[in-house]
């Protein structure tokens, strides 16, 4: 047996493995691999690139749903709280309807004294924290599932959710 792992006849030594045929040019093998990494490579992108687009698509609908909305019951007592007390830890911590919600109280107190009665400003704090919970599921189903197609059918299920919808156009539910 030679070096290269010929045989004196020609033939290609037996290393365990299906042999070659002997009439395949010599980069087919490594192209065979590339095209798959590449085909690999692709759904990996595919799947996060539709994902994302389908939560851009899930945005635009939320948008549109809270541009119709205004601020309702808790917002506006909310929105009193932030106008009356200092931000301090008394105001953070401080119980509401038995929540605890010192980061919505934080983000309410700046949009109160930033933006009074802004709808917009408040609605594009749900928008962004909708994107973030959406990206969050995408990237929690690749991580468990790897990137498959499956998982585009399971982000539409939690995109489409119904019954997330009215919560989250009024600003209050939306936050917690």
């Amino acid at each position: 047996q030679q070096l290269d792992g010929q045989q004196p006849d020609g033939q290609a030594a037996d290393a365990g493995g299906p042999e070659e045929p002997t009439n395949r040019p010599p980069g087919q093998r490594h192209f065979r691999e590339w095209l798959s990494r590449r085909y690999v490579r692709s759904i990996i992108i595919l799947s996060v690139v539709i994902g994302l687009l389908m939560i851009a698509a899930q945005l635009a609908y939320r948008w549109w749903a809270l541009s119709g909305s205004w601020f309702y019951f808790d917002d506006l007592a909310f929105i009193s709280r932030a106008q009356n007390q200092p931000l301090d830890t008394s105001y953070l911590f401080e119980s509401y309807g038995g929540h605890l919600m010192p980061g919505a109280f934080w983000v309410i107190w700046w949009l109160t004294h930033w933006f009074p009665f802004e709808w917009t400003a408040w609605a594009l704090v749900l928008i962004g924290l909708q994107a973030l919970a959406s990206v969050g599921m995408l990237r929690l189903l690749l991580s468990c599932f790897g990137h498959r197609k499956a998982i585009l059918g399971l982000l539409a299920g939690y995109l489409a959710m119904a019954s997330t919808l009215p919560a989250f156009i009024w600003f209050a539910a939306g936050i917690n």
